[in-house]
């Protein structure tokens, strides 16, 4: 579309020019927002547990979890991010996992349900690698708090168990 000079005055040209200029420059700063329900605070924070063990997770267990990362063979943490829309876990020592819930089935203070958009990344090795990029794809998620535990639904139809770092 070609703006011609002889069928507008100036001013309406300076004008336009001003407000496209405007425009421009607000947008090259805006974040996105999400119109999805945050994450409710109660999750907030960093849990911690294990996989693939048949160990109970103890008061001592959760304290090297916590403070030292545990056995990498079956250390397991998620946390939930302040800004109620981020939720990372990392397995294994191996892989990190960023979860971004997309719709809600089941929403309250203790128990969230839905669909989340799920980015997988292979952490580096050697560690100063950066991470890489392995899978995005849409997955279900459920996570539920019930006393001083976090469940999380696995693969399996069952659920991982976990434990807040903050409470140490």
């Amino acid at each position: 579309m070609a703006i011609h000079c002889k069928s507008l005055p100036v001013k309406s040209i300076i004008f336009t020019l001003g407000v496209i200029t405007s425009l421009l420059t607000t947008n090259a700063i805006a974040e996105v927002q999400s119109n999805v329900k945050p994450i409710p605070k109660a999750f907030y924070g960093k849990w911690a547990g294990m996989h693939s063990t048949d160990l109970t997770l103890n008061r001592k267990l959760l304290t090297d979890l916590c403070r030292d990362g545990g056995d990498q063979n079956t250390s397991y943490f998620i946390t939930f991010n302040n800004d109620g829309q981020r939720i990372k876990t990392v397995l294994y020592w191996e892989d990190l996992y960023e979860g971004y819930p997309m719709s809600f089935s089941k929403y309250n203070a203790n128990h969230i349900k839905g669909k989340q958009l799920s980015l997988s990344y292979e952490m580096g090795w050697p560690e100063d690698e950066e991470e890489m990029l392995a899978s995005k794809h849409v997955s279900d998620f459920e996570y539920k708090i019930e006393g001083d535990k976090l469940y999380v639904a696995n693969i399996n139809k069952g659920y991982d168990v976990l434990k807040r770092c903050d409470s140490l």
